[in-house]
Order: structure tokens, then C-alpha cells, then sequence
């Protein structure tokens, strides 16, 4: 890697040492390589499976257990004070989501959170945040997924306006081409393309049509999406 940095070779001579790293649990070590993949090499044939191990290293395998315990400390200090339970439970998730990666646990505070009413202000994040834990518990138990589906759905049509809510949408769209065939891809990608054309996102949708129009053989869908990806977002890593 040092000496032949231009190598063809040198992206599975990364991902090698990335794997290393996961074998002798350095997961902090093994995200920086992975990240240094992506950034110094964008175009690699192994974009996807890397940017899969870099989600789930940020998202499962990475802990800040002292920074949730130290927020759990602060948390029963605060249960002598006068807030709410949907407070303390809507913060109890954000330690469940944030640090210590317990997604179930918090899917469940957030849910708690919202049967007990609480702030305007924090209802929809509480809505969001319970969807995005359903989904990322989904990584491990793809029961979920359905579940995650629905609320994200429901965050959606309580939240039109919010903030979160592109993210909601691209985040569904990720549920719900999980496994979809050829076919079912593409009505997806247009489907997301139509309902939210300025996404951040429209890019590697783009990118997901080109694909699935090039599986179903359909040549002129391909070239049309991969045409319209080159040509609106010239600098996407897709």
C-alpha cells in the first residue's frame, strides 16, 4: 500500500488490513481504513460492501459506553426534577440510540416517550429517532423491517415539513429496496425520484435505477439513468 499506492491491487490490499483490524477487535482502526478507501479511492469496485462494514462499525460495533453511562448518571439526577416521563424517556432513548447502540431499547424509550405526549418540539425527533432505531435494529433482526417501514411512513405523513424528512424518505426507500428484485427497483427508484426530486440522495437512486434498469435488460432505462446521473451530479462518487 505504502509504495505502490496506484496499484490495482491496493484497494483489496486495504480492505485486507481493515479486516485484520475487525479480527483483533480494533473497530476504531478498521473504520478509518475503510474511510480512507472510500475518500482516496471513490470509484472502487467495492464501494458498496465497504461502505456497508463502515455503516455497521459506526452503527453497531462502536460504542461510547462512558459517555452513556455518564449520561445515564446525569439522567437519574434529573428524574428528581420536575420533568415529564415522556422527557426522561425521550432522553433515555437518545442514550439508548446515541452511545450506547442498544437500537431495540431505544425504539422502545422513544415509543414511550411518545404515548406520553411529549414536547411539540420533540415529538417529531422522538418519531424520527424511534423509525431510524427500528431500522437499524433491522441490521440484525430483518423481522423489523416492516415495523421500521410503517413508522417511517407515519413520521412522514404527521412530519411533511420537518427537517429529518428527507433522510426519513431515503431511509424507507433503503427498507424497501432491501431484496427487491429488478423490477420492483426500479418502480421504487422512480417512485422516490418523482415524490422527492431535490434529495440529497437523488444521486445514488439514480445510480440504483441504472443498476436494476441494466438487470431487468433494459438497456434505454439504464442509459437514460446513468445519463442523467453523469450529467446532474458530475461529481458523485456513483
Amino acid at each position: 500500500v505504502k509504495h505502490y499506492a496506484h496499484s490495482p491491487l491496493v484497494v483489496d490490499a486495504l480492505t485486507g488490513i481493515a479486516e485484520c483490524q475487525e479480527a483483533i477487535d480494533d473497530g476504531a482502526g478498521a473504520l478509518q481504513t475503510y474511510l480512507g478507501i472510500q475518500s482516496r479511492y471513490p470509484a472502487n469496485d467495492r464501494f458498496d460492501s465497504v461502505q456497508a462494514r463502515i455503516a455497521f462499525l459506526q452503527y453497531h460495533e462502536i460504542k461510547n459506553r462512558d459517555a452513556g453511562i455518564d449520561e445515564l448518571a446525569r439522567l437519574l439526577g434529573e428524574v428528581l426534577t420536575e420533568q415529564s416521563k415522556a422527557q426522561l424517556s425521550f432522553k433515555l432513548g437518545e442514550i439508548y440510540f446515541n452511545d450506547l447502540k442498544e437500537y431495540d431499547a431505544a425504539a422502545k424509550q422513544f415509543g414511550l416517550a411518545l404515548a406520553g405526549g411529549p414536547d411539540a418540539k420533540d415529538s417529531a425527533r422522538a418519531q424520527f429517532l424511534r423509525a431510524r432505531s427500528l431500522q437499524l435494529q433491522s441490521d440484525l433482526d430483518p423481522s423489523v423491517r416492516r415495523k421500521a417501514i410503517a413508522a417511517f411512513d407515519e413520521f412522514l405523513q404527521q412530519h411533511p415539513a420537518d427537517s429529518a424528512r428527507d433522510e426519513a424518505a431515503y431511509d424507507k426507500y433503503l427498507l424497501e429496496a432491501t431484496g427487491a428484485s429488478a423490477q420492483s427497483g426500479i418502480t421504487l427508484a422512480n417512485g422516490f425520484l418523482v415524490q422527492f426530486p431535490a434529495s440529497p440522495h437523488s444521486d445514488r437512486v439514480l445510480f440504483d435505477l441504472g443498476t436494476a434498469s441494466t438487470k431487468a435488460h433494459d438497456t434505454s432505462g439504464a442509459i437514460k439513468a446513468f445519463s442523467q446521473l453523469i450529467s446532474q451530479y458530475p461529481s458523485s462518487p456513483f
